[in-house]
């Protein structure tokens, strides 16, 4: 008997496949079944993207030689080169030089033979008019170079892709939002909603009942919601405690153990036993009430015409606007500059990555915003040749929900698309974000970006100390050419419509 037989007696025998769709497939049915399974699918999402960027911006210069994209090559080694710089700048540039006690970005000095010294041994890059190394400053302006231009780029993808899903999929389709109430307004609401339903008292009745019916339908909204909010946190905390018994009953079921019941094991169990009798009781109120079906506009329209005024809005305009509201950040919720102190915060002594990502959080939240619009764009074009596809009808007509069919079968045949958006908006965001930096809208002094480096002073520097000025300009070139270059070589490599030019 061969490999491949034995294979398919044991999927046959077991009823599970063991191709990494099916896994991929099986994890969705677990993120969608409960609030602890989505949250869980979504932190998991999220460490397995940082994990394979890392693996990715490794094995990239490799995988594109061998697939002969030798100026993608290039664009790869110097992303590889700015992470490693970023990641290893304290460590490159030491944070006590000479028992200064302060980052060594910050170190200078006014005296005249320590201002504007050209290039030398000592000064690499020479420094600037306040006696700073300007090499110093260049490769902690990575940190900010890489954050911002990463972070965008996940942002961007993540907002892009959500919303083009959910415009591209239910384009052309009509939906309603049904609302439970009591018989009588429900009759009532029926009936205006006849054509011809008599004069004009009967009108008028028939708007006094909708007026009711709306106001009725709002306040019970309410209290179900609240009720489904409770009975939703009792629900997690069984979860919780079930949490090491589903883990098993996972690992059992895909992995074909034969000791997984037909029930789903004694993890489902515990999760069907934590049902609340507050959730008991809201189904109990609104089991006897007749369902009103609003119909809701067409959710592509809708996104399409806010995705239209979202584009009209120039992106220099619309990046200061937002920047100017926001402020620098640094403090608030991540940094944002608004609500409460959560989250990572910034300091005048921040120098590993981790503690310069406060800096950048409203800047990658800027530019994210104003990039994802024509992103949007782009991935719902994808999704409505994907929706064509017979899988997809294939999936309804068994019955699948809209939420399972978009998880499980449009993302992971769009995530080409997204890698090569993500890919091309990398440099774009590194450019933008000098731009703003040059305005001196960026992240807030002290902390040194190679945008800022080139505005202010430096105009008028500039002619009598030209290293100030080419340096970081260089930095900016090289970083967005290579960005640029490995975006048009995975371009290249995945878009089918691209292969073998």
């Amino acid at each position: 008997m061969t490999e491949q037989t034995i294979v398919e007696a044991v999927d046959l025998d077991e009823g599970i496949s063991f191709s990494a769709r099916d896994v991929w497939e099986r994890l969705v049915d677990q993120s969608l079944g409960s609030p602890l399974g989505f949250i869980t699918g979504i932190a998991a999402g999220i460490f397995a993207a940082s994990i394979g960027f890392l693996i990715g911006t490794v094995v990239m210069p490799v995988w594109l030689w061998r697939r002969r994209k030798f100026m993608g090559v290039l664009g790869a080694l110097i992303l590889l080169a700015s992470v490693l710089v970023a990641l290893l700048a304290p460590v490159i540039q030491p944070t006590h030089v000479e028992n200064f006690p302060n980052p060594p970005y910050v170190k200078g000095s006014l005296s005249a033979e320590d201002r504007f010294q050209a290039p030398s041994a000592d000064h690499v890059f020479g420094t600037d008019r306040k006696g700073q190394d300007v090499v110093t400053r260049i490769i902690y302006g990575s940190e900010v170079t890489v954050l911002v231009g990463l972070g965008t780029v996940i942002m961007t993808a993540v907002l892009a892709t959500v919303l083009g899903i959910l415009s591209g999929f239910f384009a052309g389709e009509s939906l309603t939002w049904t609302v439970r109430a009591p018989n009588g307004l429900a009759a009532m609401s029926r009936q205006l909603r006849q054509p011809g339903s008599g004069g004009l008292a009967a009108r008028g009745v028939g708007l006094v009942g909708l007026l009711l019916v709306v106001t009725y339908s709002a306040a019970w909204l309410v209290l179900i919601t609240a009720m489904r909010a409770v009975d939703t946190v009792i629900r997690l905390a069984g979860e919780l405690a079930a949490l090491p018994f589903n883990i098993v009953t996972t690992a059992q079921r895909v992995f074909g153990s034969r000791s997984a019941n037909a029930s789903g094991g004694l993890g489902e169990q515990i999760g069907e036993a934590t049902d609340s009798p507050l959730g008991r009781r809201r189904e109990e109120l609104t089991g006897g009430m007749a369902p009103i079906s609003i119909p809701l506009p067409n959710v592509d329209i809708a996104l399409q015409r806010v995705i239209d005024v979202w584009i009209a809005f120039p992106a220099i305009f619309l990046i200061l606007a937002i920047v100017a509201i926001f402020g620098s950040g640094g403090t608030g919720f991540f940094g944002l500059g608004r609500g409460p102190d959560f989250g990572p915060q910034a300091s005048n002594s921040a120098e590993w990555l981790w503690e310069v990502f406060p800096n950048t959080t409203v800047v990658i939240v800027t530019l994210s915003i104003v990039l994802a619009a024509g992103n949007t764009r782009v991935i719902r074009g994808a999704v409505l040749g994907i929706k064509a596809e017979q899988y997809v009808e294939a999936a309804r007509a068994v019955g699948s929900p809209s939420s399972r069919i978009m998880a499980a079968h449009i993302l992971p045949n769009v995530v080409p698309v997204v890698i090569i958006l993500a890919s091309l908006n990398l440099g774009i965001a590194v450019l933008a974000e000098a731009a703003i930096s040059f305005l001196g809208y960026g992240i807030a002094p002290p902390y040194p970006t190679w945008g800022r480096d080139l505005g202010g002073l430096t105009l008028t520097d500039a002619p009598q100390a030209w290293w100030i000025a080419v340096f970081p300009g260089v930095a900016i070139t090289v970083s967005v050419f290579g960005f640029n270059m490995m975006g048009d070589a995975l371009r290249d490599i995945l878009d089918p419509r691209l292969r073998g030019t």
